[in-house]
């Protein structure tokens, strides 16, 4: 009998250190490391040989491009005295501008991470660097000049490609409703 209590005593530590060492740790199940299969590098390839997948992911050319990371190379933000060095400054833009250009599930910071193989907390700091250099260099890099003519240009294709899409919505609701107004009427009833 004695011996029973004594196997019981020492299970029963051995389930209360596991307990403890549960508590401290705060993990029930240790997950893998995700698996990372980096792509910065296939945006050098893209920008030399093909520059439509560079400004699908991007979405910029890459002479915006260049011209973007010329104009922020040299702000403070991103020279430090640490040991730990930052990216490089393109690296840094390309994955503000890779999350920027994506919505929905491409745009979240895990898709980012992954594509980018690098971390959650060098995502955010690349986006508040980026920004904070964006944003002081603002009117020397984004403008919308009226009278210049790629101005122009790009406002009328953005025009274009609005009035496209607003007429192909209309035409798929065309042969359901008689009107707009019958399809307002539709909407609020629901």
């Amino acid at each position: 009998m004695l011996t029973i209590s004594r196997s019981f005593t020492e299970f029963s530590d051995t389930i209360e250190a596991l307990h403890d060492e549960v508590e401290k740790s705060c993990v029930l199940f240790a997950r893998p490391k995700s698996s990372r299969a980096p792509q910065l590098h296939l945006l050098e390839e893209w920008a030399l040989d093909h520059p439509e997948k560079f400004r699908r992911k991007l979405r910029v050319y890459l002479p915006i491009f260049e011209h973007l990371v010329n104009t922020i190379l040299v702000h403070p933000v991103f020279h430090n005295s640490s040991n730990n060095p930052q990216l490089p400054v393109p690296v840094q833009l390309t994955i503000f501008l890779n999350s920027a250009g994506h919505y929905g599930n491409a745009a979240t910071t895990e898709d980012i991470v992954e594509w980018a193989g690098v971390s959650t907390g060098t995502v955010y700091n690349c986006h508040q660097r980026v920004m904070i250099t964006l944003l002081q260099h603002h009117n020397a890099v984004m403008h919308f000049d009226p009278l210049y003519e790629d101005d122009q240009i790009e406002r009328e294709r953005a025009k274009t490609w609005v009035r496209v899409r607003s007429e192909h919505g209309y035409g798929s609701l065309k042969g359901h409703f008689q009107s707009l107004h019958e399809l307002r009427i539709q909407i609020q009833t629901q």
